[in-house]
């Protein structure tokens, strides 16, 4: 009984996290944070002239959807207004989850 308790509490602390962390560009200029609505996501490269500000990924429950609101997020609360070369993991079992990674960026 004791070892069913432990599993369910585990798996019910693994399941509903969610995961994000950055990697500054060395000698990167911080911005004042942006709505996170206003970030653009892209699969590539873009044509306009940006500065990097980090290396971004989360990772969420459910679909794409989740993921990519707290990639826009994370990105916003480092003052980026893009994310680009974003690339999806998606990791299925029992529960799923999606993973995004990309590039933080302040288009000038």
């Amino acid at each position: 009984m004791k070892k069913t308790i432990l599993l369910l509490f585990v798996i019910s602390c693994l399941s509903s996290c969610t995961f994000q962390t950055h990697y500054l560009q060395s000698g990167s200029i911080l911005f004042e944070p942006v709505a996170p609505e206003t970030v653009a996501v892209h699969l590539g490269d873009i044509e306009e002239e940006y500065i990097v500000i980090a290396a971004i990924a989360v990772d969420a429950m459910g679909q794409g959807k989740e993921a990519k609101e707290l990639l826009q997020k994370k990105a916003a609360s480092l003052g980026a207004n893009a994310v680009i070369r974003t690339e999806l993991t998606k990791i299925g079992s029992a529960i799923t989850r999606t993973g995004l990674s990309g590039v933080a960026v302040r288009v000038k």
